[in-house]
């Protein structure tokens, strides 16, 4: 289910969403709002509106949701409904882009940004890969020589 809260928080079209889902002692709310260096956390609170709001990041909130024994089936049903609901909205801008911009126009344009994407993700991958170190191993040249040393490629 994690997927799903990465999907939504990567290519979600609103910018806002809010549950309420069951816990055995009671109702709470979920909300998330996209905003600059805060879209990765989720509020947490009673749906009646009262207590203090609990912050939780999307990487933590299943957990944190599991802990308060909300059941998990309901909030993927949820979720796939948001996810579902996107994927519908974009397939209608597609459709609606190609009548007005044509077919070809749109087509070169979404593989232009695939392109795109894979190259980002390419050299994001090349920049975080460790990058060979070379180590000089001392050798057993005569003292009157230069010092000859063995490289060894060391990752």
């Amino acid at each position: 289910m994690q997927h799903l809260l990465d999907f939504i928080h990567e290519h979600n079209l609103e910018q806002q969403l809010y549950l309420v889902v069951e816990t055995p002692e009671e109702a709470i709310s979920l909300t998330w709002r996209r905003q600059p260096g805060a879209d990765d956390q989720w509020e947490v609170q009673s749906a009646t509106g009262d207590g203090e709001v609990e912050l939780v990041h999307y990487g933590d909130l299943l957990e944190h949701l599991e802990e308060r024994e909300v059941d998990l089936t309901a909030v993927e049903r949820e979720l796939r409904a948001i996810v579902l609901t996107n994927i519908a909205v974009a397939d209608f801008v597609l459709r609606d882009a190609r009548q007005v911009l044509g077919s070809e126009a749109v087509q070169r344009r979404l593989f232009e940004l695939r392109a795109s994407a894979s190259q980002l993700s390419t050299a994001q991958a090349q920049r975080s890969e460790p990058r060979p170190v070379l180590t000089l191993i001392q050798g057993e040249a005569l003292a009157s020589s230069p010092r000859v040393g063995r490289l060894t490629l060391v990752r």
